[in-house]
């Protein structure tokens, strides 16, 4: 019996890390390889289940697919057969996406000597590719601190990149890597960051003369690019983000505001409010802006009636209907986020788009159950918009109170005096095909907000 081909390394990150930069990088070293995505393994384990249930225990109730199973050795010899042709290198396996999240431990278990790779990439920047692209993930952060724990816990050698390093740092980044798969580093690891990689807009080096340099513009791209309302709404990650390592900001601001609106109710995202008074002092937990979401519009307030001092310096609140946000960047801006022109763009939009709200039209939220749940927690959805209910095709939630908000069926609304807004990307497809088939129009009346 031939010897099972095992993976050196198993790959693990999300969608829009530089997952596709770097398979290219380690596909141009000549003894590496790593496969492309591979998704099947979570269809493969519920097949294996079934398959323990019927022919190992014959008992339809188990929930578990134990280890001693041989439906997993069915697994390494199907992945040693598809890999055979790479053999005579160091392979690797590509486990990417949330929905391989739930089966890293089981992956890393069928491979107890592979060594692991993780790479990690500031979730605001995720955030970014997925208002330019609709390609990405919500809550990234507690996904790739997810995919982290697990790989800390598994006990196999493992190694973390950040994409940042990969681009500011590459060469010391790829001899780190390097040494961490016992091969030698070879040059050529360097050439796809002169390139554009899939969808991306800019190379990770450019070349002049024979000397690399590094494109700066690649990098922490939320600093210019995010608009501050959508990165304000970020800030329910703060936690993720800090323990993943990035850039946030803890420090005391002062806050004041006029005393137009100083008795209106508010609700501060991005701060904890530490003493009140005509000035209000703020324990920042934010990721580059905080905002205050009003119970009621401000719309009349005058320009630069509300400040924030922060690190000496005052900065001006911009108002947006009920919102007011401080923008704690050195630079930003709020112009609208560039589109990237790519087959799989589902056209996403900033909160910006949907600002000011239409006065003669009534707002729903499509639900997706939980995910849509958290979205509105998460965003203080029902307090930004003037939400009217929650659509759902199913009768079985008419009654989820979780919503605090009427469910109605999507047939029960009007294309002309209603807009319905989508949260979720793996329901977009069906919930935009559905509404377009009663009449509705994507950007006029169908908005997708991840």
């Amino acid at each position: 019996m031939n010897k099972i081909n095992e993976p050196h390394f198993l790959f693990f990150s999300l969608g829009r890390c530089g997952t596709t930069l770097f398979q290219s990088i380690v596909n141009s070293h000549p003894s590496l390889h790593l496969s492309d995505e591979v998704h099947w393994f979570p269809h493969m384990k519920s097949a294996g289940l079934q398959y323990h249930r019927f022919f190992e225990v014959d008992d339809i109730s188990a929930q578990h697919l134990p280890a001693p199973s041989l439906w997993w050795q069915a697994i390494k010899a199907s992945h040693s057969i598809l890999f055979d042709d790479v053999k005579s290198k160091k392979w690797g396996l590509q486990f990417i996406g949330t929905r391989n999240i739930p089966y890293i431990k089981d992956l890393i278990a069928l491979y107890p000597k592979a060594r692991v790779i993780l790479l990690l990439r500031d979730p605001r920047d995720l955030h970014l590719s997925l208002l330019s692209t609709g390609i990405g993930h919500y809550n990234s952060g507690k996904d790739l601190l997810n995919i982290t724990k697990v790989v800390e816990e598994s006990g196999n050698p493992y190694i973390t990149i950040q994409y940042e390093q990969l681009c500011s740092i590459p060469e010391q980044t790829l001899r780190k890597l390097s040494n961490f798969l016992n091969v030698n580093y070879f040059q050529s690891m360097l050439f796809p960051l002169l390139k554009r990689i899939s969808h991306a807009q800019d190379t990770a080096m450019s070349e002049e003369q024979g000397v690399h340099k590094k494109n700066s513009s690649v990098l922490s791209k939320w600093k210019t690019k995010i608009p501050s309302i959508d990165l304000a709404l970020q800030n329910y990650q703060f936690n993720y983000v800090k323990e993943l390592g990035y850039e946030v900001y803890e420090d005391t601001a002062y806050l004041r505001l006029p005393t137009s609106i100083a008795e209106i109710h508010f609700i501060c995202c991005g701060a904890e409010i530490e003493k009140k008074s005509t000035t209000h002092t703020l324990r920042l937990k934010s990721l580059g802006c905080i905002c205050l979401i009003f119970d009621k519009s401000i719309q009349s307030l005058s320009k630069n009636e509300a400040t924030l001092e922060y690190k000496g310096k005052e900065i001006k609140g911009k108002v947006f209907e009920n919102i007011i946000t401080f923008d704690l960047r050195v630079e930003s801006n709020d112009l609208r986020v560039n589109k990237v022109e790519h087959s799989n763009n589902k056209g996403a939009h900033s909160f910006l788009d949907l600002i000011p709200f239409k006065k003669d039209k009534s707002y729903y939220l499509y639900s997706a159950g939980s995910e849509t749940l958290h979205c509105l927690n998460d965003y203080y959805l029902n307090k930004i918009l003037p939400l009217k209910g929650v659509i759902d095709l199913s009768p079985a939630k008419k009654n989820d109170s979780r919503f605090e908000l009427p469910i109605l069926s999507p047939h029960l609304l009007t294309p002309d005096s209603d807009i319905v807004l989508i949260t979720t990307t793996y329901h977009y497809f069906f919930a935009r095909k559905m509404l377009e088939e009663l009449g509705f129009t994507y950007d006029k009346n169908i908005f997708y907000i991840p």
